[in-house]
């Protein structure tokens, strides 16, 4: 038996941590992980009691591999991998083998659990979506954990300039990590500050979340819409992570602007890889590190704390338990 948080619809909280929850076994293309390390999502708390009541909270997660199901070949016990998991805050993880990659030498647990749906989300926005070296990105929400992942890759994917939307306090952060400036949504505009047509990528990780923002109107004007006949020539994209229904409803009958997405993170072992690439490139060491807000011990009080500081939506980076 193991200690794990479970989803539950009688719980005041929505989570209930128990300590018999059963050692999970790998089948075909599975591996079980030894959970060293998790990192908790706002989809976490969000998704509707009905869809997950008494499954195993969290998706990310870093540790060492202890059960290989029949057909795995890429993976053995003992070695140290991350990526996304069937519930993640429990001691024992069941993973398709598809979803995980091997934690480079270096990083350590912690970081690496902070790492997949963040860096998974913007590296498949930027990535997929259009964005070449060279440039102009603006990224939405920028202080958070996954606007946090959203400078560092645009800065290793060698933009041509990075401006971050954020509270003033943060600014200190933001450029640290890689941005040329910021817009401060408590009192500028961001098209009076940046100007019209000035940018060829927006990546929006603020609108929808949660406290009624909406900055795609304002995107729509300051992203590029004509060919300029140059080498970045082509329509501005805008990416977002989240959005009111309808915005979804319009993506799955395939109705959306050309320059507009809305994205779902997919876990996928080739990405995870290919941000480890960009993160090992470098001589001097790993040209970037997640963002830790906060570091708690797996324990009933510090799930509580973790996701209180999550949904205080104060957070600078990504809130980790380990184990």
């Amino acid at each position: 038996m193991m200690k794990a948080v479970q989803y539950d619809t009688k719980s005041e909280s929505g989570f209930r941590f128990i300590e018999d929850r059963p050692v999970p076994e790998a089948s075909a293309g599975q591996v079980v992980i030894q959970v060293k390390a998790a990192a908790i999502n706002p989809i976490d708390y969000k998704l509707p009691g009905f869809l997950t009541n008494k499954k195993i909270v969290g998706k990310d997660v870093a540790g060492i591999i202890h059960q290989v199901g029949e057909g795995v070949v890429d993976f053995q016990i003992g070695d140290r991998v991350f990526g996304n998991a069937k519930g993640t805050l429990c001691e024992f993880a069941l993973c398709s083998a598809v979803e995980i990659a091997k934690i480079p030498e270096g990083l350590s647990f912690t970081q690496a659990a902070a790492m997949p749906t963040t860096y998974l989300s913007g590296y498949q926005a930027l990535k997929d979506h259009g964005f070449k070296s060279g440039h102009k990105l603006l990224v939405i929400g920028a202080s958070g954990g996954t606007g946090t992942a959203g400078i560092q890759l645009g800065k290793a994917m060698n933009a041509g300039e990075i401006i971050g939307v954020c509270s003033l306090k943060n600014e200190v952060l933001v450029k640290e990590l890689g941005a040329d400036g910021i817009v401060d949504y408590h009192t500028e505009d961001i098209v009076t500050k940046c100007g019209e047509k000035h940018f060829d990528f927006v990546y929006d990780v603020a609108t929808g979340s949660g406290a009624g923002e909406n900055y795609r109107d304002q995107s729509r004007k300051v992203l590029k819409d004509v060919e300029t006949g140059e080498e970045n020539k082509g329509v501005g994209m805008y990416v977002a992570l989240n959005g009111p229904l309808w915005f979804w409803f319009r993506k799955f009958i395939k109705c959306e602007p050309k320059n507009t997405h809305q994205i779902i993170c997919k876990h996928k072992k080739e990405d995870l890889e290919g941000i480890v690439d960009l993160m090992t490139r470098s001589e001097k060491g790993f040209a970037f590190l997640p963002i830790i807000d906060t570091e708690l011990s797996f324990s009933e009080e510090n799930v509580d704390k973790g996701f209180d500081r999550l949904k205080s939506r104060r957070a600078k980076g990504k809130v980790v338990f380990t184990m």
